[in-house]
């Protein structure tokens, strides 16, 4: 096992560690030093440009500009000649192929092709559109512009011809060239069938590598600036409200100072975050060292943090640099309601507010942020305080947006007096992170797996009574199991009051005893008034025979996978005290004698945890209330008493940080329940002779 001194070197070491990550993720460019948004009070000095720059316009207005250029923009079209000269020279041989072969009209071929020839010249000379494609750009009307010979001509598509009203063209000149050349009937049909079929081809297409290349050209020349800011100009003045046209300049001027200011100062800036980097790392381990180890806070604890520190500034960080979103959408809430089932509350807290500091530095308004996320995840750590039931995380779910909504509402009408879409879409953003905090469920179980924690959820498990282990003590030895159940109520009220988990307490106390399976005739309280196992044993025997059962205990445990706090309490639930029975019985019997004090003690070790002395003094009272002639307060008291202090001298507690007052409460506990359990009953009359007849 690791000691104290290497335990410490460890410590710092992954604390160094977090912090060079952290910087690493963290931008490199120079931090503007000041906040604010659209609508808040400018707190600071009055602020003048130390040089000149231009004013940024805002996108609002760029994308203006842009969509105007769009909205003017009278598309450019592609006049084919080729692809009509194929079609007409191989459409007029199929028809005059037609007419001569299925008509025997030699005469009337040659005159009627040579003029559908003409007419078909006619109509592609003035251009057959494709209907579709002049939707393309639906706000330029019917206006575009056809390209011929590298020379553009603007045009009305109403003037074009479409694939329909070509065909309808040519067979209109079919009909009146028929009747001028007296065709009969036959010959109308099959040619007028013959054009009802044919597909005409488009020679006007629509050229989107000229209109992408115009008009890309057309939005790259959009200026980004609009007037400029000479050094010495007032920017705002304290006091002074920030409206569209002050955040214009003060929005200007940050991204001038970012790209001059931080280009120039990289080991600066790093220097900087390194130092406040380390401040705020070195909070969580002072903590550590004045208040963590006395919690038996180890390295394991400490990984955990770190880990879920640094994979929120990660996520944070990938969501500010790669997306367009807002980081509201990372769940932040989920991190105080994974520590708080792990860890303490008060260091949840800390922790929490510490990262919540840290990513603050990729939001917009830092202040407000800290506020927000500061604020509804200690509701969130408030309303998931019992982590025993899964329903509870939707509950804490709910609470979280709700108090999100809240106070983005109030923030909001802080700053603006009123809900901009802006303002709106980050309730979007808020309902996704809230809605993650169901991740909680399998995080829990990933986190208990990877750092062999315990959560509620598990403790609650283990206290089914239908469990593997607890159903075979209850079998085997049924006195012992009517103990462990008597045990874990006392030693869950004593917790509940004196402070600790209580439920880790019910749960340790109803398998600090599953040893005894092995040997139930061994333990008074399965041997029913019967022959007692130990008589005429040697009291050393009888003593490893007592002792054995943690030692079994902790094999069974393990036999089931039962986990390690939970194995805590078989091997430490007696500490390094006597089995006072035979050890008096055996100085008793040999007053001369310097007794081997090792076969009368357990191996321990002394209770580290106060759910595990709370289950100690309840063991020893328990077990010692059964042996009463007369159960009074004062007996009680006594007995209670006596135990108690009894194993504050022998030293047991001393692993723990417990006070007097706790002891003092937890005695008053144990008194007020034994006398509940072992309280006077009325005696029931019996019928007389009378009362029967």
């Amino acid at each position: 096992m690791m000691n104290n001194k290497n335990k410490l070197i460890v410590i710092i070491l992954l604390f160094a560690i977090s912090v060079v990550v952290s910087v690493f993720i963290f931008p490199t460019e120079s931090q503007f030093e000041y906040s604010y948004d659209k609508g808040t009070q400018w707190l600071y000095d009055d602020l003048y440009a130390p040089y000149d720059f231009a004013i940024c316009r805002s996108q609002e207005d760029i994308q203006a500009e842009k969509d105007s250029i769009l909205a003017d923009f009278i598309p450019y079209y592609s006049f084919d000649t080729i692809a009509p000269e194929n079609f007409i020279s191989s459409y007029s041989g199929l028809l005059s192929k037609t007419v001569v072969e299925k008509l025997h009209l030699v005469d009337f071929s040659a005159v009627f092709c040579d003029a559908f020839r003409s007419k078909l010249m006619a109509i592609y000379d003035k251009g057959v559109i494709q209907p579709s494609m002049m939707d393309e750009y639906k706000n330029a009307g019917d206006r575009i512009r056809v390209v011929r010979n590298n020379e553009s001509e603007l045009e009305l598509t109403g003037n074009l011809y479409t694939k329909e009203s070509a065909k309808s063209e040519i067979i209109d000149f079919y009909r009146k060239y028929a009747n001028v050349c007296e065709a009969d009937s036959l010959s109308g049909f099959v040619v007028r069938d013959l054009l009802e079929k044919t597909d005409f081809v488009v020679n006007v297409a629509l050229d989107e590598n000229l209109n992408d290349m115009y008009l890309h050209d057309r939005m790259e020349a959009v200026p980004p600036m609009s007037g400029m800011v000479n050094k010495g100009e007032l920017i705002i003045a304290k006091g002074k409200v920030v409206d569209e046209h002050s955040k214009r300049l003060l929005d200007s001027y940050k991204m001038q100072f970012e790209n001059t200011t931080g280009r120039k100062s990289f080991w600066l800036v790093e220097l900087g975050v390194s130092i406040v980097f380390v401040i705020l790392f070195a909070i969580i381990l002072y903590y550590w060292l004045k208040f963590g180890r006395r919690k038996k806070w180890g390295v394991t604890e400490n990984v955990f943090v770190l880990s879920l520190m640094l994979l929120l500034m990660l996520v944070t960080f990938l969501v500010f640099k790669y997306s367009s979103v807002s980081i509201n959408i990372v769940p932040f809430a989920l991190v105080p309601l994974l520590l708080v089932t792990f860890i303490d509350f008060d260091i949840s807290f800390l922790i929490y507010l510490i990262t919540i500091f840290l990513v603050s530095f990729f939001a917009v308004n830092r202040f407000e942020f800290v506020m927000i996320q500061t604020v509804a995840g200690l509701i969130g750590m408030f309303s998931l305080r019992n982590t025993s039931k899964r329903q509870q995380i939707f509950i804490s779910m709910i609470v979280v947006f709700i108090a999100y909504a809240l106070l983005h509402t109030g923030f909001s009408l802080m700053r603006l007096g009123t809900f901009s879409a802006r303002e709106l879409e980050e309730f979007m953003y808020y309902g996704i992170s809230s809605a993650m905090l169901l991740l909680y469920l399998p995080f829990v179980f990933i986190f208990e797996k990877i750092f062999g924690f315990i959560s509620g959820f598990t403790l609650v498990e283990l206290c089914d009574t239908n469990n593997e282990a607890l159903r075979e003590l209850s079998e085997k030895a049924p006195g012992t199991f009517q103990h462990s159940v008597m045990l874990s109520n006392l030693s869950e009220a004593i917790v509940r009051e004196i402070g600790g988990k209580p439920l880790l307490a019910r749960a340790g106390a109803l398998y600090h005893d599953i040893g005894k399976t092995y040997a139930p005739e061994c333990f008074i309280e399965n041997q029913n008034g019967g022959t007692n196992i130990h008589d005429g044993l040697p009291y050393e025997k009888s003593a490893q025979m007592i002792i054995a059962h943690v030692s079994n205990g902790v094999e069974l445990a393990k036999k089931y996978k039962l986990p390690p706090q939970i194995i805590d309490f078989i091997e430490q639930h007696h500490g390094t005290s006597l089995t006072r029975y035979f050890y008096y019985s055996w100085k008793n019997a040999n007053p001369d004698k310097t007794p081997d004090i090792t076969k009368f003690q357990y191996a321990g070790p002394k209770p580290q945890s106060i759910e595990l002395i709370a289950t100690m003094m309840a063991d020893s009272v328990e077990a010692a209330a059964r042996t009463l002639k007369v159960y009074s307060h004062e007996s009680i008291s006594a007995l209670v008493n006596n135990i108690v202090e009894s194993q504050f001298k022998d030293g047991q507690y001393d692993d723990v940080d417990i006070t007097m007052k706790q002891i003092g409460k937890a005695k008053q506990i144990l008194i007020s329940k034994i006398e509940n359990i072992y309280h006077s009953r009325i005696e029931y009359p019996e019928l007389n002779s009378e009362a029967k007849q």
